[in-house]
């Protein structure tokens, strides 16, 4: 059911196949993208750590190991181009796998008269927007200079608005709908508490306690901008740092009356894979608190699960609050969440990253603000000072 069913957003896989199936979905991606990993050998890192956690929280939301495949060889077809081994690309063959919904809804949503040609589509199209990821991921980096941590998502977004084009000249229209999960609270939030419990015990018995405590004080110190590779600087200390960050964003969707559906443990698993590379309580808190602001004041209910999930994945702007302070960290989840209702119509629903779509504008926007702010306040403290003189 999971693997033979479109999944544009937002189509929540515990609804869809039940918690069950879900859950295996969950753990046959996971797995398949770890053996992806050892099979390249690639050297464990902070990034490689985050794409994993990717690959599972959003197993619970659009992505399952049928529709990646066809991207994986769109990334393994560019890295023979270049002539490289696909070990230089796994990290982006991993976070290319945003583009999955495409995939599905292309193979299995019924736009033409035949299954073989819908597949056939869908296997040409996922392997087109694989091929295009790797590069175009390097050059959206350079637009917010790492200040948004969910590059990829900005990367995939603007394939997809060209791809939706496309699909729409040629009358290729796309339906999503919500498919939400409701009710499964009790039986999730023990799971989810006992894995990140198990995550800072594992931390705290991997590493030395005579540098534990200064390790976790340079975490938190840290602006979190890209790239900053935790786990490769500070070892195991980094997965106490993960497990408190997916307890906050668990106890924080709880207190909103959230439903912990795939949305939001796509949410909470994407803040503790990205406690790997970048994100840690000083620099999210600023900026959940500004999202959060943001949808109690709008139209809709604050636990409507597109508020949640904008609240949750509004953290991609930790390096804003970890750089410039609390109060442009408060202004960039506001931000964030304020733009992310319109950013999934020009995307199609295609895009499982949306909101690094949405965070790559707001610091696009957002980061030049800052720093000509900055600049202007410096000229006049130093035109004061020489008045003083």
């Amino acid at each position: 059911m999971i693997t033979l069913s479109p999944c544009l957003l937002m189509t929540d896989y515990i609804a869809l196949g039940g918690i069950g199936a879900a859950l295996i979905n969950a753990a046959l991606t996971g797995l398949g993208s770890f053996m992806f990993i050892k099979r390249a050998k690639v050297t464990t890192n902070g990034a490689i750590v985050m794409a994993l956690w990717l690959a599972v929280g959003f197993s619970f939301f659009g992505k399952n190991i049928l529709n990646a495949l066809p991207i994986l060889l769109g990334v393994w077809v560019y890295a023979r181009t270049q002539k490289d081994h696909i070990r230089k690309y796994s990290l982006h063959t991993m976070l290319s796998f945003t583009l999955t919904p495409a995939v599905s809804e292309l193979a299995f949503g019924g736009h033409t008269s035949y299954l073989a040609t819908d597949i056939a589509l869908a296997l040409f199209v996922g392997v087109l927007l694989g091929f295009l990821m790797p590069g175009l991921s390097y050059t959206t980096m350079q637009f917010h200079n790492g200040y948004n941590l969910y590059n990829a998502g900005l990367s995939a977004g603007i394939l997809a608005i060209f791809a939706l084009a496309v699909f729409n000249f040629f009358d290729i229209t796309l339906y999503s709908e919500n498919i939400l999960s409701r009710g499964n609270n009790h039986i999730l939030a023990p799971l989810i508490a006992l894995i990140m419990i198990c995550w800072i015990v594992m931390g705290f018995l991997g590493s030395e306690p005579g540098t534990r405590r200064l390790k976790m004080k340079e975490i938190i110190e840290s602006p979190g901008r890209l790239v900053s590779d935790f786990y490769l600087l500070y070892g195991n200390v980094t997965y106490i740092n993960m497990g408190f960050l997916g307890i906050i964003g668990m106890l924080l969707t709880l207190f909103m009356g959230a439903e912990l559906n795939g949305i939001a443990i796509a949410g909470i698993f994407t803040i503790v894979g990205f406690g790997a590379f970048g994100k840690h309580p000083r620099n999210i808190l600023p900026v959940l608190a500004g999202a959060t602001a943001a949808a109690f004041l709008n139209p809709t209910s604050p636990d409507d699960p597109g508020n949640i999930g904008a609240i949750l994945f509004s953290t991609g702007l930790a390096p804003i609050a970890g750089q410039f302070g609390i109060i442009w960290g408060f202004i960039a989840g506001f931000l964030h969440v304020l733009l992310n209702h319109y950013a999934g119509i020009i995307t199609g629903g295609m895009n499982l990253y949306n909101n690094g779509f949405t965070a790559g504008f707001v610091a696009i926007v957002l980061v030049p603000l800052i720093f000509s702010l900055k600049q202007n306040l410096k000229k006049e403290q130093e035109k004061n000072k020489k008045g003083h003189i």
